[in-house]
């Protein structure tokens, strides 16, 4: 029975690696300093309660323009017994294949316990055998021994209205240095307080599938999986390690950006592009400033002012991904001429530097008015 299971699970691996067809890329610009790699912190597969074979989780990242991935098989919840080599098989099948495919694959363990303690992701861990104890905190000491990074796991799952609520465990864990991430964003949920408390604990923010079955029956062509996005000086293991360390992540869910302002700024600045930086206007005509996205997150942006006694604008514009808008100017004088440079405030909406709080920013751009 064993040997057919595994032929099974191998058959299905197999086959999705046939499928293999065309990568789609995401362009998401890269900041001063770093790289924007694409990650998912939280996977599972057959060797606990998933559905897939290891290599599967590595073609399946590779399609959807992932850089980094972490299997995060639980400790103590492996219900396929027949096929259950150990707690490290999972990464060590997947490996070989990630080194193909270009991608970084972490080894990761899930420590699932009852709340209120929760579960935490172990990532980094060098022998996950040894993470298997009766006791949460001697299996999370187990983990900080191995230099694991620690990620609090959907905070609001099994939550009424998903609500977290951070106990006395979470308390011990945080003060023992057992938490480094949280997961803000997990499969379609996004728990709003979670990313209060990583913005006043100064934790890292991340968000995830937790995937356990094929990724292709959650997410389709014109829905992209949650991602967390690190900002790691080189593509590396040992960069993306020291990344998560020092917080230096933001969360994409839902064609929306979260995360610090030191982050989601640059990448805005690269992002958006004015096209027509110099517009001229006679008297009272409408005259456009084309902006244009070169990155694959749309921008949808509000403007708290802009308008003055020579020329007004629009309350706000939606800037598609790849795609360019027209931010429409109107003259306001029939005999003015003269020339104005003008920052316009206004709110990234779909730019999250706090809970639901979208990020100000400054489009400019030149006038010259002319009488008509």
């Amino acid at each position: 029975m064993k040997r057919a299971m595994i032929f099974l699970f191998l058959s299905i691996a197999l086959t999705a690696m046939g499928q293999i067809d065309q990568r789609r890329e995401i362009y998401i610009p890269e900041i001063p300093g770093y790289k924007t790699l694409k990650c998912d912190f939280h996977t599972h597969t057959v060797f606990s309660d998933g559905t897939v074979w290891p290599t599967v989780r590595v073609d399946e990242a590779w399609l959807d323009g992932l850089d980094v991935i972490a299997i995060t098989d639980h400790v103590e919840y492996t219900p396929h017994q027949e096929i259950i080599l150990n707690r490290n098989s999972s990464w060590g099948i997947a490996r070989e294949r990630a080194h193909q495919m270009g991608i970084i694959l972490i080894r990761g363990a899930e420590i699932s316990r009852k709340y209120p303690f929760g579960h935490f992701n172990c990532l980094f861990t060098s022998d996950n055998e040894l993470l298997n104890r009766k006791d949460s905190m001697e299996a999370m000491t187990e983990a900080l021994r191995q230099g694991a990074v620690f990620q609090w796991n959907h905070p609001g799952w099994q939550r009424p209205r998903e609500i977290p609520v951070w106990e006395k465990e979470q308390t011990e864990v945080y003060s023992k240095k057992m938490m480094h991430l949280i997961e803000i964003v997990n499969e379609t949920s996004y728990y709003p307080l979670a990313h209060q408390w990583a913005i006043e604990k100064n934790l890292g923010i991340t968000a995830n599938t937790d995937i356990h079955g094929p990724v292709y029956m959650n997410y389709g062509q014109k829905v992209h999986r949650p991602m967390t996005l690190v900002f790691a000086r080189e593509k590396s293991e040992e960069a993306v390690k020291e990344a998560l360390l020092a917080g230096r992540t933001a969360v994409y869910h839902m064609d929306t950006l979260m995360g610090k302002e030191e982050f989601l700024k640059p990448l805005f600045q690269q992002s958006l592009k004015i096209r027509t930086p110099v517009i001229t206007i006679k008297g009272k005509q409408w005259i456009d400033v084309v902006l244009e996205n070169v990155s694959d997150i749309p921008l949808m942006l509000s403007f708290k002012g802009g308008s003055d006694e020579y020329a007004e604008i629009g309350k706000g514009v939606y800037v598609p991904a790849h795609g360019s808008a027209r931010l429409t100017v109107k003259g306001k004088q029939e005999n003015y001429s003269g020339k104005r440079t003008y920052a316009i405030p206004c709110v990234v909406d779909n730019y999250y530097v706090a809970p639901r709080k979208g990020m100000n920013a400054v489009i400019e751009y030149t006038v010259i008015f002319e009488k008509k």
